[in-house]
């Protein structure tokens, strides 16, 4: 998808805000400084959630919030998450802007078969050293093709993270603006 607009709520406040999920190792891929936590273990536990320092001061009126409790809600569906870890505030500068990054077991627990179904989830990802995008893509359009009988042709692709920030904009996987 992209940004995900939804609201973090305390006892005493509420914001609406725009956040991403994240698997584990989110803090790894990205260099988003942590100010607390460890990014090999930030998103561990399955309900957690880490917060820019601007958004823990706005919810809590500090940052030392670690193991503090808030409602993350999306919709009609509320869900009870922790506070794990605080990253820097994002530069204006930078091509992704959130304010908090939540385990994405929180949606695939809540949202899986959606998953299953429909290719919803953007998916970042780090090449072994030597692999080429053209190679992988490759590689998954033959097991697409094997695997899925009812593979309806659908685009998938791997597309390098400097280009997507240029030509984001794909048809027949091909890039037609940006």
């Amino acid at each position: 998808w992209g940004s995900l607009y939804s609201w973090l709520a305390t006892e005493e406040s509420s914001f609406a805000t725009r956040g991403e999920f994240g698997s584990r190792r989110f803090f790894e891929l990205f260099s988003y400084p942590l100010l607390t936590g460890n990014a090999s273990s930030v998103l561990e536990q399955p309900n957690a959630i880490v917060l820019s320092e601007r958004m823990a001061m706005k919810l809590f009126k500090t940052t030392d919030v670690i193991g503090e409790q808030l409602t993350w809600r999306w919709y009609s569906h509320e869900e009870p998450v922790v506070v794990t870890g605080i990253f820097q505030d994002l530069p204006k500068s930078s091509s992704e802007q959130f304010e908090f990054v939540l385990n994405f077991d929180v949606y695939e627990k809540r949202y899986g078969e959606r998953l299953k179904r429909g290719r919803q989830a953007r998916t970042f990802l780090k090449l072994k050293e030597g692999a080429t995008t053209a190679v992988v893509n490759q590689k998954i359009h033959d097991y697409t093709r094997a695997t899925y009988p009812e593979y309806d042709g659908a685009t998938m692709q791997v597309i390098d993270f400097a280009s997507y920030y240029l030509e984001n904009q794909y048809e027949d996987g091909k890039p037609v603006g940006g």
